[in-house]
């Protein structure tokens, strides 16, 4: 999987009319974009500026660009949006927009140590695993009784006082 990060200037007298055009998508663009191996796109806007990130998963990207641009719906959805884009003067090899450098990126973490079936799953992150064993070995996890150094507290009542 390839990360790509690429930006262009949105032209302030269309503004509106790029927000209205991305607010519905035609699904025949997005249809053409997954068939490209595109996947986990997206547009951000600060300021003027335009900020797009996808993934690419496939084997050729610039097969896959081609027929991108060879699409009749596409052509036609870029006739709309292209008037309000307004390129950056170093817009390189990156077509329309330029292509950004990938400085960092936090990845997955590395579980083939601890098998997936053995964490304990977070409570206020439903998705997200502790990376704390259940078999006790962890601090927060001990699973030992109170030995007889350990004293239980008892209720005290009115009458202990």
């Amino acid at each position: 999987m390839r990360r790509i990060a690429q930006t262009i200037r949105l032209r302030p007298e269309q503004r509106e009319e790029y927000l209205r055009l991305h607010a519905a998508v035609w699904p025949r663009v997005e249809a053409t974009l997954r068939a490209a191996n595109i996947r986990n796109y997206s547009i951000f806007l600060r300021d003027g500026t335009l900020f797009a990130y996808f993934e690419y998963q496939g084997e050729d990207l610039e097969r896959d660009l081609a027929a991108i641009s060879a699409d009749p719906e596409t052509q036609r959805w870029w006739k709309l949006t292209d008037p309000c884009q307004e390129p950056w003067p170093d817009r390189g090899t990156g077509g329309h927009w330029s292509d950004l450098a990938e400085v960092w990126h936090l990845g997955e973490p590395a579980d083939e140590a601890l098998p997936a079936a053995r964490h304990v799953w977070h409570h206020r992150h439903p998705r997200r695993p502790r990376r704390e064993p259940l078999d006790g070995s962890h601090p927060r996890m001990s699973t030992a009784l109170p030995t007889a150094s350990h004293t239980v507290p008892q209720k005290i009542t009115q009458r202990d006082v």
